[in-house]
């Protein structure tokens, strides 16, 4: 680097032969020396100017190398996004029930409970039901009920004929009397068929 380099001092004996190289009947010794240190003084600022022109291209080269490398992670990088987004895409395709909203809202205070569609029907009229739908088995039994939701019936009610749910005008085989009901049975029963008054 030639801006660290320091000027010599021509007027000591490691520059007498150059010293005597100028001299003539109109330069002296001193100024010949003088003459060296322009000399030389020129030449350092002429290589200072190269080395400055040199460091500059140096660090301009570099920062292009530099940008071009930012530039071309910037581009994988969207090009990745891109790919993961058009992935996730493709998941949500394939797995909608996977990617569902969650509803904000707190979990229920207390299972819910299947009744037979016949006996709430019963209950909502007003009418006798037995507490065998609100035990255990009652509940299994409407759970398997192999009636199919959509299918039809006639009611006659009052003397006028209707279409209803086939669910809700088929009494269970399986029902057993409130007398027949064991205390177990009874005592699960009976909190469920206050619930569902």
């Amino acid at each position: 680097n030639p801006n660290n380099e320091t000027c010599p001092d021509f007027t000591g004996p490691d520059f007498l032969q150059a010293r005597t190289d100028f001299q003539s009947d109109t330069v002296t010794d001193a100024q010949a020396a003088e003459i060296l240190e322009k000399a030389w003084k020129a030449n350092n600022t002429s290589q200072r100017a190269i080395w400055q022109r040199r460091a500059d291209d140096d660090a301009a080269a570099a920062k292009a190398i530099e940008e071009q490398a930012v530039q071309a992670e910037a581009a994988r990088a969207e090009e990745l996004a891109k790919d993961l987004e058009i992935a996730r895409r493709d998941e949500i395709k394939k797995n909608k029930e996977k990617f569902l909203p969650i509803p904000d809202r707190p979990p229920p205070s207390h299972s819910v409970i299947r009744v037979r569609p016949w006996a709430l029907n019963r209950m909502s009229k007003g009418k006798y039901c037995p507490l065998w739908y609100w035990t255990p088995a009652g509940l299994d039994d409407s759970e398997h009920d192999c009636i199919d939701d959509d299918a039809m019936v006639i009611s006659h009610v009052d003397g006028i004929s209707s279409f209803m749910p086939a669910a809700s005008a088929k009494e269970s085989r399986a029902a057993v009397a409130d007398a027949d009901l064991t205390w177990e049975e009874f005592s699960q029963a009976v909190p469920r068929y206050v619930l569902a008054m």
